[in-house]
């Protein structure tokens, strides 16, 4: 299409960065907590109530509830920060509220939607057993591809997130699995 607005839209010249990823949690000040104690994730700020007030000017409310508009009327978040600067946002919806996590199966990882976040650990297999001492569940066996160096675990976190903990990081991973 000649003259069209794509083409006249500049292409992306950079590999863009991941910032953050926001978590649908049923107990926040428990995700909270085993993130922190369990993943050595730092807490930015904890427990940040947000409450639809048409009388309220606080930027960061006005924000969500632009992006999140009724029925959502209040949440709290815990903004979380990730050992290579990726942030966390957990996210305890009250009003309305938090709905049942699925369990695992089809019905969680054929919805659209983020279904499990990665994490990268020189020991998967320790890391796994001290969380499901936690309160993990492990899904699977730990993955170990032949002679090759690469290990994956899959984990149900409490709070009912896929976790998937690698051995090396996503790039490396990929060339020396797929």
């Amino acid at each position: 299409m000649v003259g069209s607005h794509l083409e006249q839209t500049p292409r992306v010249q950079a590999n863009i960065s991941l910032d953050h990823v926001g978590v649908s949690v049923a107990d926040l000040e428990m995700a909270t907590k085993w993130y922190s104690e369990n993943l050595g994730f730092r807490i930015l700020k904890s427990k940040v109530h947000f409450k639809r007030d048409p009388q309220n000017t606080r930027h960061e409310d006005i924000h969500l509830f632009q992006v999140y508009p009724e029925p959502l009327n209040e949440a709290y978040v815990s903004f979380l920060v990730s050992g290579n600067g990726i942030g966390i946002e957990l996210f305890e919806f009250v009003d309305p509220k938090h709905d049942t996590t699925l369990p695992f199966g089809p019905q969680l990882w054929t919805q659209t939607g983020c279904f499990h976040f990665a994490l990268t650990d020189a020991d998967p297999i320790g890391l796994s057993k001290r969380l499901v001492q936690a309160g993990a569940k492990a899904l699977a066996d730990p993955v170990v591809y032949g002679t090759k160096s690469l290990c994956i675990a899959y984990l149900q976190d409490p709070c009912g997130l896929i976790l998937e903990i690698c051995s090396q990081g996503f790039g490396q991973g990929v060339l020396e699995s797929v």
